[in-house]
């Protein structure tokens, strides 16, 4: 089951956080999303955390615990859900690096069109994939517990030997960045190594994934004489 998720934030400052709330959608914020792999780059959500406002947490990694913790299959997929804005893009990683935006075929430079899922049973197709970045966020697993093997006995010349099982112990696999930029909104992200989506993800642990192209330099270079001055 996931039972919590992290995020790590990046700093933007005043007059940037100012920029990205009035152009996309509002105040940022984020919330977990398990999907369901289908054909065709096709992924159904099939459960959902709850939204997070992210502004007071910016320069900082935070962790959220869900209400109520969620159950994941081998193969689905956990994402991240960006209804706004989120500065949660580390960007300039290698070539085998990449992410899986929920934008169909030819839309895949449009940042400002809403395309997540904000809801369970939503289908959405990931066309879009964006190398060389990645989503700073992780989500947190606890496995079902596993029975130990049955206790035997072996009697050698009179002597017993009793062999039982290990234990196996919870596990998270955080997320850490090397660098948190604002990303795009209107956008559900999820690992791409599994078929929907970010490079180096697990499908039900911590997911490497990414955002779009949303760093307030690289929207402003796209938008000349939109964005105030620095």
């Amino acid at each position: 089951r996931i039972v919590a998720w992290s995020i790590a934030l990046g700093h933007p400052g005043k007059q940037q956080t100012t920029f990205f709330n009035e152009r996309l959608g509002g105040e940022s914020e984020a919330q977990l999303t398990i999907l369901n792999p289908r054909s065709r780059l096709r992924s159904r959500a099939v459960a959902q955390g709850e939204p997070q406002k992210l502004t007071k947490y910016f320069g900082s990694t935070a962790q959220f615990a869900l209400r109520r913790s969620i159950r994941v299959r081998k193969g689905w997929v956990v994402a991240l859900t960006v209804p706004t804005w989120a500065p949660a893009l580390a960007v300039g990683l290698g070539p085998d690096t990449s992410w899986r935006a929920s934008r169909a075929r030819g839309k895949c430079d449009d940042t400002q069109a809403q395309t997540s899922q904000l809801r369970p049973n939503q289908l959405a197709q990931y066309f879009c994939l964006y190398r060389t970045a990645r989503l700073t966020y992780s989500a947190t697993l606890i496995p079902d517990p596993v029975a130990p093997p049955p206790t035997t006995a072996t009697s050698t010349t009179g002597t017993a030997t009793t062999t039982t099982g290990g234990a196996v112990t919870p596990t998270q696999a955080p997320a850490t960045p090397t660098q948190a930029q604002p990303q795009a909104p209107a956008q559900t992200q999820a690992p791409s190594g599994q078929g929907t989506g970010g490079a180096g993800g697990a499908t039900t642990g911590g997911a490497n994934t990414t955002g779009g192209a949303g760093d307030f330099n690289e929207f402003c270079q796209q938008n000349p004489g939109a964005c105030p001055g620095n």
